[in-house]
């Protein structure tokens, strides 16, 4: 094992990372521990000796989040005062009087070491797409309860708000985000435009800000003790230098809340110079390791979040890869062809290095980063970023001359970011893709592989895998539903409503084309979160029951932008491989306020022994339509979200279904799904994606599986069962009346009345 420091960080990270799924107590892991260094005393003289170093840091990952004390509960708001531990990722973790606290603050976050008195509440229950970045596996590995503060003040210590240095600067949110206010600071514009050339990397507090000031002030105290080396001990001279360094990066890190970045950073940087004091050359790979695992033992919180990955992943790049770039330079280059060449491998290894996460998690990849990272990087970061840390040091003129030189250079890098600005690609990597393209960098050592395995991951198209898959969508007040044919057809059933990000989702589960769009009718909470899919998206046809009326604006934008994104547009067509068109059939017409809701399209799929049934938002009325043209299925889609004047009596004995599916948001304002409503399915079981998250079946034909989304677990499965002919049933179902009030009461068993 030649780098075992690389090995043992790589092991805390595991250890701290898989604590949620196998979480032993500490006494446990402490005889585990005590086992090892009994084994590895023993067994000193033999190679099995140098395994127990890794184990014993799979161990103390494990153990960093199981010596922590259990986390308060927080069921009802209440006040609590507590200091001020850490800012992860725009939050506060909080050491309160009841316990630790993960808070998420409204405003300007306070200092680290601060003492605040906060309002807090639970936080409020939100739908998330499969896939979609969250804190609650890192609040829950660092042992912190998640809460959000109504209000909040400050008790103490509070040094008072310095002035502004940047308040006449035409640049000053992009000069404020450059000395560690972070992205928020910066203009939505700037942001983007720095997103869309791959140079964003520059407005989070990283190893760049805090090398470069690190070697700023280790510099001035080497000019400052340079006298100091005329002397017969010269210690000194060489201690001293890169200790100012790590108290100057060390301020400026605090000054930005300790990042992720930023302490791996400083600590990369201690690493280094505790080797050049003693005088030996540091391994990368080793120190990139304890780093990691030292973090880790401090924040069993980090493994897993995006920033620690991407962070991480930035240097593990740049170590692969830019050495063996460099090395192929011939001595002889002119004197700028070398650093310009340096730049663009360092740039490109970071790139490679959290290639896997940027392609899975955001679904962009910038064409033009390594030219815009040419010009972001001297400029912005060579000579904004220090110019700007003078302009908040330096007093009077001094201060203002250095604030001008950095809003200058800001003007002209954004200028020239703007001349290369150009859209991002659009890989649609799902996690095998990802998986892949981690591969790829592994195999490093052998380029025409790595680039073969990069070419297969961003041209990977999906093989028809002989099963139907349907994926039910937490989408929140709304509808949206995946359905995967056995044929390799891909249709989307609905998109939920404004402010989903549908087309996230499909890229991080590969889709990069669909063959339909259903909507079922054309209502916001169904409609909405289509027409970014329409035009992110190849889509071959839409399928609707209806043209645009008048005074139907928000159809008349979805019907405008399938027209634009070049789909066939219309109605149902007969002969669809396993679909059935159920409703709304020739001659009904929806009346009153439910008339909209009525006219939804029904479509029953069928795969072999398993059928689903998708309804749209019919209710009362167009389900005694639809109830003699039923047959039994296995899953359903609950009409309407459950509502009170739908799932009735004729639909419900029709269906005879195993499975019902609630699509309804969190604290449903409609009051969604009515309790009348989940009664009448009394016998199958039920799952709401307001409490079960997104669901998914897939069936071979003959079984069927069934999974849920679990944030941070992934997909959980619920029941795999073969299949097996359906028994007698019993149902007791309610008759709603045209009023909505029930009429009757019915109960069958096996059929019969």
């Amino acid at each position: 094992m030649n780098e075992p420091l690389a090995a043992w960080g790589a092991m805390v990270v595991l250890g701290a990372w898989a604590w949620p799924w196998v979480r032993p107590g500490p006494e446990v892991l402490l005889l585990g521990l005590g086992a090892l260094l009994v084994v590895a005393i023993w067994a000193r003289r033999f190679r099995v000796a140098r395994m127990m170093f890794p184990a014993a840091g799979l161990l103390l990952g494990a153990l960093a989040p199981a010596s922590l004390p259990e986390p308060p509960v927080v069921l009802s708001p209440q006040r609590v005062l507590g200091v001020v531990a850490g800012r992860p990722d725009g939050q506060v973790d909080l050491d309160a009087d009841v316990g630790r606290l993960r808070v998420r603050l409204r405003g300007e976050p306070p200092s680290i070491g601060d003492r605040i008195a906060a309002w807090v509440r639970p936080p409020p229950a939100r739908d998330r797409l499969p896939g979609e970045p969250g804190d609650a596996m890192a609040a829950f590995r660092a042992r912190r309860t998640r809460v959000v503060a109504r209000q909040w003040i400050r008790l103490g210590p509070s040094s008072g708000r310095a002035p502004d240095p940047f308040i006449h600067a035409e640049n000053r949110g992009l000069l404020r985000a450059l000395t560690g206010a972070g992205a928020r600071a910066a203009p939505e514009a700037t942001v983007a435009l720095l997103t869309r050339t791959g140079t964003r990397h520059l407005l989070a507090v990283s190893g760049l800000h805090i090398g470069l000031v690190a070697a700023v002030v280790a510099g001035l105290g080497r000019l400052l003790l340079a006298p100091v080396a005329l002397l017969p001990w010269v210690w000194p001279a060489r201690l001293l230098p890169p200790l100012f360094g790590l108290m100057g990066a060390g301020a400026f890190a605090a000054q930005a809340g300790w990042p992720t970045s930023a302490r791996r950073a400083l600590l990369m940087f201690g690493v280094a110079s505790v080797a050049w004091v003693l005088g030996r050359r540091p391994r990368p790979a080793s120190a990139l390791g304890l780093v990691a695992g030292v973090l880790v033992l401090g924040d069993p919180g980090l493994p897993g979040t995006l920033g620690f990955r991407l962070s991480f992943g930035a240097v593990a790049g740049i170590l692969l890869v830019a050495p063996r770039i460099t090395r192929l330079l011939p001595p002889d280059l002119p004197p700028l062809v070398r650093p310009t060449v340096a730049a663009l491998a360092v740039t490109l290894g970071a790139t490679v290095g959290t290639l896997p996460d940027a392609a899975f998690t955001f679904q962009a990849l910038a064409p033009v980063a390594p030219l815009a990272n040419l010009l972001a990087l001297p400029t912005l970061a060579g000579v904004a970023v220090p110019a700007a840390l003078g302009g908040v040091v330096l007093p009077g003129d001094m201060g203002q001359l250095a604030v001008a030189l950095a809003d200058g250079v800001c003007g002209l890098a954004l200028g020239g970011l703007e001349l290369l600005d150009r859209p991002p690609m659009r890989p649609a990597v799902g996690p095998l893709g990802a998986a892949a393209l981690g591969l790829a960098l592994l195999l490093r050592r052998h380029p025409g592989c790595a680039a073969l395995t990069l070419l297969l991951t961003l041209g990977l198209r999906p093989v028809p895998a002989g099963r139907l898959a349907v994926t039910f969508l937490s989408v929140g007040q709304g509808d949206g539903a995946l359905v995967e044919h056995p044929d390799g057809r891909r249709w989307l059933v609905d998109g939920g409503p404004p402010g989903v990000d549908m087309v996230g989702w499909l890229r991080r589960s590969g889709v990069r084309h669909l063959d339909a769009i259903v909507l079922s009718h054309p209502h916001p909470d169904h409609m909405a979160g289509l027409v970014p899919v329409l035009r992110e998206l190849p889509v071959a046809r839409v399928v609707v029951s209806r043209r645009p009326e008048r005074g139907e604006r928000a159809f008349l934008v979805f019907w405008q932008a399938a027209h634009a994104a070049g789909a066939r547009v219309g109605p149902p067509a007969a002969g669809e491989g396993g679909v059935r068109w159920l409703h709304p059939a020739a001659g009904f017409i929806g009346e009153g306020r439910s008339r909209v809701n009525d006219e939804s399209l029904v479509l029953e799929i069928r795969h072999g022994a398993h059928a689903f049934l998708l309804t749209g938002d019919v209710e009362h009325r167009a389900e005694a339509s639809l109830a003699p043209r039923l047959r039994p299925v296995t899953v359903v889609k609950a009409p309407h979200h459950g509502s009170r004047t739908s799932s009735t009596a004729p639909l419900v004995s029709a269906v005879d279904a195993d499975w019902v599916v609630v699509s309804v948001g969190t604290r449903s304002r409609h009051g969604h799904p009515h309790p009348a409503a989940l009664g009448r399915w009394w016998g199958a079981r039920i799952v709401r994606t307001d409490r079960d998250g997104s669901v998914r079946f897939v069936s071979d034909g003959q079984r069927l599986g069934v999974a849920r989304w679990t944030p941070g677990m992934g997909w959980i499965r619920l029941r795999r069962r073969p299949w097996r002919p359906r028994s007698p049933r019993r149902h007791m179902a309610v008759d709603i009346g045209e009023d909505g009030v029930p009429s009757s009461l019915s109960m069958e068993i096996g059929g019969v009345p």
